[in-house]
């Protein structure tokens, strides 16, 4: 897939994803951007995966976006 598509028989297919990680890193945010980078806290498999990394497009750390209020009832 990393053509941006696939082969089915003689069918080719044509593949678009994304995938969007929600999570929170237990690390003090100032700090970890002193010593390191924001995705230090991934498991090593996927830290050090440079494949993974080259399929990263953007990193929108959660603070960036405005708190959601749940709606009234």
């Amino acid at each position: 897939m990393a053509s941006a598509s696939f082969s089915r028989g003689k069918e080719n297919i044509r593949a678009d994803g994304s995938i969007v990680m929600v999570g929170n890193l237990d690390v003090d945010v100032e700090q970890q951007q002193k010593i390191g980078h924001l995705l230090a806290p991934l498991p090593p498999e996927m830290r050090t995966d440079t494949a993974f990394m080259d399929r990263l497009h953007a990193y929108i750390p959660g603070w960036e976006f405005p708190k959601l209020n749940r709606p009234s009832t």
